[in-house]
């Protein structure tokens, strides 16, 4: 009775620990994010981040983020570890959006 509860619990359990970014690939991420090399994004670096961070930031723990608006290298990490920066379908009712925008 209870064999396919179980069963369909570890399977949704593996499937989403293997969809998750693993640490090679979010330190990958990372270098390339971090173009000039210092260690933070910030300015045109960090826009796409920060955009990431503001839409999916939900998906993570509450983190002090820095005052200047930079991306830290371990801010970056963690919420790549926590899927932040994965693609997500747009959100219809978003600005600029061709089916929430009215005119």
């Amino acid at each position: 009775m209870w064999k396919f509860p179980i069963a369909l619990l570890v399977l949704c359990a593996g499937t989403a620990a293997a969809l998750a970014a693993d640490e090679a690939e979010c330190r990958a991420a990372w270098t390339k994010a971090d173009r000039d090399g210092d260690g933070v994004l910030a300015g045109a670096e960090a826009e796409r981040y920060e955009a990431l961070l503001r839409q999916n930031g939900r998906k993570m723990p509450p983190v002090q983020r820095p005052a200047d608006g930079t991306i830290t290298r371990g801010l970056f990490l963690e919420a790549c570890r926590a899927d932040v920066f994965a693609a997500s379908p747009a959100d219809p009712g978003a600005s600029g959006s061709s089916t929430g925008a009215r005119r």
